[in-house]
């Protein structure tokens, strides 16, 4: 995984709640889709959309959603970073 650095600039920090929209075409989703580019990813948002898909469908799903999510390739805020 690849740690957020000062070479990127990061103007965003995409949420669950956005991971889902933009993952479920929900409204809401154009917007991740125009952000995603100067976001970063929360280790702790990866964590929860891991468990969401979980519960909601199955461990398969979770690690496909999770997988795919990280070739993205954002910039990772570990729960050490500020």
């Amino acid at each position: 995984m690849k740690r957020a650095s000062a070479a990127r600039t990061v103007s965003y920090v995409l949420d669950t709640s956005a991971l889902i929209a933009y993952l479920a075409s929900e409204g809401g989703a154009e917007r991740v889709q125009t952000l995603r580019a100067s976001s970063a990813l929360p280790f702790i948002a990866l964590t929860e959309l891991y468990y969401t898909t979980w519960r909601r469908h199955n461990q398969t799903l979770a690690e496909e959603t999770v997988q795919h999510v990280l070739t993205w390739r954002l910039p990772l805020l570990l729960p050490d970073e500020r």
